[in-house]
């Protein structure tokens, strides 16, 4: 299977399995038929129709989609093995906890505070060999670090701040009732909560009626809910946890609300329990519901704008409204699902493959364009997703240092020459990239994206001379070299080694931490390589 049909195949795998774990975790839980199948049915709903659940499958969060789900159905696993103690319950939890923790190893977060509660309750009427069972899940759960432990441990130096995405603090909970967007970085957009907060306002409900009844669900139910919504709001607080991007927990809080928001909508709202309203307060269920109703059902559209009348633009909208060149009325609705990529972008790639190969670099200002042309493409690219935290990612060109250090320092030019550009894409509107006509000759336009030739001919050698014969992942093929030393605008790293007879040194780089790679006296031709050592 390629690599493309088998990464969609796991899209579809966490689309598919979400309704089927919805349907176990209730169960599991001792929710009757009824109740899971309202617990599938809320599910779904939040899936697609709440903002953040939404945004994670969408912008290409799967693997956190997948845990928000399994994390639900862990706790409600490790419920059932301490209460009935079966062992055939322990081996499902073992499996799932290290499924949910080898497809994020974030879920560990999510799962501390409710899995700690359960076996704290448990542990004076627990057996011992359901102590030992559980230091087996553990272990198991451990052993699946080993899979990035490695790297991450030894690359640790590199590793930076990535505290860019996902730590809102205490105010967005206000916002986010509110449907109010601030910063989309840190909830993704649009926002829209309402059957969020339906599920947590019926959740509160819920937990209380289990602490009336001292109902063992309170536990594992109200430590997950609570301590993830805790998590997401509050963990931005801490320059530590906000490294965790803390307001993913929203979306495993938000099932398991949606769980036992299930069990009292079975409960509250059945035909016995309405009968039994006088007048007055059914008068009340039917305003709130007509209040509701068209909230919900506006929040759901939103993200079925197929299903919406078009709106016509009249003239008299077409004005400046609150940002430049933006009309004063609102956007049209995005579809937010899965789709190929904009045939504009294959046209793109094949013409770059055509005229650039890999003779010199693209420096492409689109980012996800930029990701499009390096996966599907040979050719090499400087741009892609800004927000990366390493040293190397001051070729970035949205992340370059371009802060002149005199007036006749023209910090353009020299990042094209640093960085052997060959090409430059530009989209959208004109901006100062298309105006430096001195440094780039326009030569083709697709779509609303622009191509621009360097007019320099760009060299990968800083110093020395040779031909760069192929570069691919981890290998960088030299021939004709030629010089004292050779310095190539390769990023340098510690695990480079070069063959034949030949090594590597770091080589510093103009506003470029991560330096390049310096080979003395130099063969004819030769090799860098990661040894991974």
């Amino acid at each position: 299977m390629s690599p493309w049909r088998a990464f969609n195949t796991y899209v579809l795998l966490v689309h598919l399995a979400m309704p089927l774990v919805a349907w176990k975790a209730a169960r599991l839980f001792d929710l009757s038929r009824l109740a899971a199948a309202v617990t599938v049915l809320l599910w779904v709903l939040v899936w697609h129709f709440d903002s953040f659940l939404h945004w994670c499958w969408y912008i290409g969060m799967i693997s956190w989609s997948a845990s928000s789900y399994l994390i639900v159905l862990v706790v409600a696993l490790m419920h059932r093995a301490l209460r009935d103690h079966r062992g055939l319950t322990y081996v499902g939890l073992g499996v799932t906890a290290a499924l949910v923790t080898l497809v994020h190893p974030f879920s560990v977060l999510t799962l501390l505070a409710p899995l700690a509660g359960l076996y704290a309750r448990a542990f004076p009427r627990a057996r011992a060999w359901e102590h030992l069972a559980l230091v087996a899940c553990t272990a198991l759960v451990a052993a699946t670090t080993l899979a990035w432990i490695g790297p991450a441990l030894r690359f640790r130096h590199y590793i930076g701040s990535v505290d860019a995405f996902l730590w809102p603090t205490l105010s967005y909970i206000a916002l986010d009732w509110l449907d109010l967007l601030k910063d989309l970085l840190m909830t993704g957009q649009p926002v829209r909560t309402a059957l969020r907060t339906l599920a947590f306002v019926l959740c509160a409900v819920g937990l209380l009626r289990f602490w009336k009844a001292r109902d063992g669900r309170l536990l594992p139910l109200g430590l997950l809910v609570g301590v993830s919504f805790a998590q997401a709001y509050l963990g931005g607080y801490s320059s530590a946890l906000r490294q965790t991007q803390p307001y993913r927990h929203i979306a495993p809080a938000t099932l398991a609300a949606a769980l036992v928001a299930a069990a009292v909508v079975v409960e509250v709202f059945s035909r016995r329990e309405l009968l039994r309203l006088d007048r007055d307060a059914r008068t009340a269920v039917l305003v709130l519901t007509l209040v509701a109703v068209p909230q919900l059902a506006r929040t759901a559209l939103g993200y079925l704008p197929t299903l919406l009348p078009k709106r016509e633009h009249p003239r008299s909208a077409l004005q400046v409204g609150p940002a430049p060149g933006m009309s004063s009325e609102e956007a049209d609705l995005l579809i937010m699902g899965y789709a190929g990529a904009p045939p504009e972008y294959r046209a793109l790639a094949e013409h770059l493959s055509r005229t650039v190969g890999t003779r010199g670099r693209v420096a492409v200002v689109n980012w996800v364009l930029s990701e499009y042309i390096a996966a599907f493409t040979r050719v090499p690219t400087l741009g892609g997703i800004p927000q990366r935290f390493t040293p190397h990612v001051a070729a970035h060109p949205a992340r370059h240092d371009f802060r002149p250090e005199s007036k006749e320092d023209d910090t353009l030019k020299r990042y094209l020459a640093e960085y052997a550009v060959a090409a430059v894409v530009t989209s959208g509107d004109h901006g100062l990239l298309d105006q430096r006509h001195d440094l780039l000759e326009l030569v083709e336009g697709i779509g609303e994206h622009r191509i621009y030739r360097v007019r320099e001919e760009p060299s990968y050698f800083a110093a020395g001379s040779g031909r760069v014969v192929e570069q691919r992942l981890n290998s960088i093929r030299i021939t004709d070299a030629a010089g004292e030393e050779v310095i190539l605008r390769f990023h340098w790293l510690e695990t480079l080694r070069c063959r034949p007879s030949c090594t590597v040194e770091r080589a510093a780089a103009d506003r470029d931490p991560a330096g390049f790679i310096r080979v003395r006296r130099p063969p004819r031709a030769f090799e860098i390589f990661n040894a991974y050592d």
